[in-house]
């Protein structure tokens, strides 16, 4: 039983251990992947940076060397053109421009309460009225009045001329991204506009190379799904709030296009909320989302640099399923290794207890020997002291004819006391405990122990009900023997054992006292694992630690108690209770 709870307790130990040490190293690896990966994402996101800084600073170069070689045209266009709009024809418009390499050209005239558009290489662009056209038609205003522009919020002004900034046209709804310039210098009735489309824009744009940086940033980590760059200042507005209309036709500027570069394919209704977060802390922010059931793990990183642009959020969006990956394998491999060790445990644990099972059947054959010697020598004292009751008897006839009676009363002295002692040992009533008694104090008068002894209430109980006297003999012996090894580290005259026996009536049981002298006094921690398996306080080698333990699965099997106490210093006592008819 005992046993068989230990194994229980010590693999219950081992798998909790082996779980808790698999815990911390799941756990932990975690860790290290996502800092790695936030790690990985933060050089990730100074690399686009970097990129798109010189990207821009490039188009903002060519943007404008644009807006420079549109007023060239403009300027060639006055000379090709005759002064007034009368004289013009669109279709001269169109030749125009195409001889000049520019997408269209149109004439814009004054009007008392408006500019309107009178002549076009794209039919599409005549008649606009650009009264509503804001900060359009204050640069138109100024340009008639012979004025260089001035006091706007964007745009390039040179002589004569101003470019606006790149915006979708009025009339051509198909062109999202397109460059206009204006110039006028009094010469001409009208203003010259020269236009450059969408076409060449997006043909700037891949020269620049954003969206190439972008994509390719994609391509080289596998773990990437996409990357792109929030404009943290309309992204949360309503795209009806971005719109102008002008004459019932909605445009949007360019640089409050949401989107400002890459793609945006995984959607989050929390994005407008974790943009404004990073944007306005400063932070780069990490979040775990699921986006059309899949799980990414998603990266705000704010950008204020507003040199060559305006400030942007990157957002770069990674499959959570590469880190989910990693752990499921850590975790196989810590499962691997759990198994291992588990089964090694096991083996150890099983060649422990062999071991200690091969002992304790080595101890318990040995005692058993013992026991068979011990009654077998009591027989051969009995019939020893029958053939020597003879030779006592002639002796006595002897000494009685030859009247020498002081001799003969010394004789009969000594056989009494001899009598005696054959009867105390006689009297303890059951053979088996009379044996081992009378064996031992044969062993303590070789050893020079005092070996002294007194049952009560025992005679007349010539086998103890429902225990086995072999067993009996294993708990006296162990416990006699236990005590006559710890004495004989002592002095002779400190070599003290007693041994007493008797019946308790009330609570039906049988009592046995095993005490004896100690070299020096126990603690309370020794004195409770006196009883484990392999435990000795014997300084000598020699000694396999069992005795105790055997003695008290012994008396546990007929559901008795062993206890171990110290009566007074330096003194030791044992005290089993086995149950009568147990």
């Amino acid at each position: 039983m005992l046993a068989r709870h230990f194994t229980l307790y010590f693999l219950l130990f081992v798998i909790a251990l082996l779980l808790a040490n698999d815990s911390a190293n799941y756990f932990a690896t975690k860790r290290e992947l996502h800092a790695s990966l936030e790690t990985q994402m933060r050089e990730i996101a100074a690399q686009i940076k970097i990129s798109v800084d010189r990207s821009q600073q490039a188009y903002h170069y060519v943007d404008s060397l644009m807006a420079a070689n549109l007023r060239t045209a403009a300027v060639a266009a006055k000379y090709a053109l005759p002064p007034s709009y009368q004289d013009v024809d669109n279709a001269e418009l169109r030749a125009l421009a195409e001889e000049l390499e520019i997408s269209y050209l149109t004439l814009f005239a004054e009007r008392p309460d408006d500019v309107v558009s009178v002549r076009s290489s794209d039919p599409r662009e005549l008649n606009l009225s650009t009264k509503t056209w804001e900060n359009y038609y204050d640069a138109f205003r100024q340009l008639f009045e012979k004025r260089n522009v001035e006091g706007l919020t964007y745009g390039q002004s040179l002589t004569n001329y101003w470019a606006g900034e790149i915006a979708p046209s009025a009339a051509i709804l198909d062109d999202p991204k397109n460059k206009f310039g204006y110039f006028f210098d009094g010469s001409t009735d009208y203003l010259i506009n020269p236009i450059m489309s969408t076409e060449y824009i997006e043909q700037l744009e891949r020269y620049t190379g954003v969206e190439t940086i972008l994509k390719d940033t994609v391509e080289q980590h596998e773990q990437l799904l996409e990357v792109t760059l929030f404009n943290p200042r309309t992204f949360s507005i309503p795209d009806e709030e971005l719109v102008n209309v002008r004459d019932g036709v909605e445009i949007a500027r360019y640089d409050d296009r949401k989107i400002l570069f890459g793609s945006y394919e995984y959607r989050s209704p929390n994005d407008a909320a974790h943009i404004s977060e990073a944007f306005e802390s400063g932070e780069t922010l990490q979040r775990i989302e699921r986006i059309d059931d899949r799980q990414v793990y998603r990266t705000y990183v704010p950008v204020y640099d507003e040199l060559f642009g305006q400030p942007y959020v990157i957002g770069i969006t990674t499959d959570y399923a590469f880190i989910q990956a990693k752990l499921h394998t850590q975790l196989l491999n810590l499962a691997l290794v759990t198994g291992v060790a588990l089964l090694a445990s096991v083996a150890l644990l099983g060649l422990f207890y062999r071991y200690v099972r091969r002992a304790r059947d080595e101890v318990a054959q040995s005692v058993q020997d013992d026991y068979n010697e011990e009654v077998q020598s009591l027989f051969v004292a009995v019939r020893g002291e029958r053939h020597d009751f003879v030779n006592h008897l002639n002796t006595l006839k002897a000494m009685a004819d030859t009247k020498r009676y002081e001799q003969l009363e010394r004789y009969v002295k000594e056989l009494v006391d001899e009598t005696i002692a054959m009867n105390d040992i006689v009297s303890i009533g059951h053979p088996a405990v009379a044996a081992i008694i009378q064996s031992k104090a044969a062993v303590a008068l070789r050893q020079r122990i005092e070996f002294s002894y007194r049952f009560e209430g025992m005679p007349g109980i010539a086998a103890i009900q429902g225990v086995k006297s072999v067993d009996l003999v294993k708990i006296l012996a162990n416990l006699i023997d236990n005590a006559f090894e710890e004495v004989m580290e002592l002095e002779p005259e400190d070599r003290v054992v007693s041994v007493e026996g008797w019946l308790e009536p009330e609570r039906a049981e049988i009592v046995f006292s095993v005490s004896n002298a100690l070299r020096n006094d126990l603690s309370e921690a020794e004195l409770q694992r006196m009883f484990q398996p392999t435990y000795t306080t014997k300084k000598t080698g020699g000694h396999s630690g069992l005795g105790l333990s055997i003695v008290r699965e012994k008396v546990r099997q007929y559901r008795g108690s062993v206890t171990a106490r110290t009566p007074e210093p330096r003194r030791i006592e044992f005290v089993v209770s086995v149950p009568l008819g147990a």
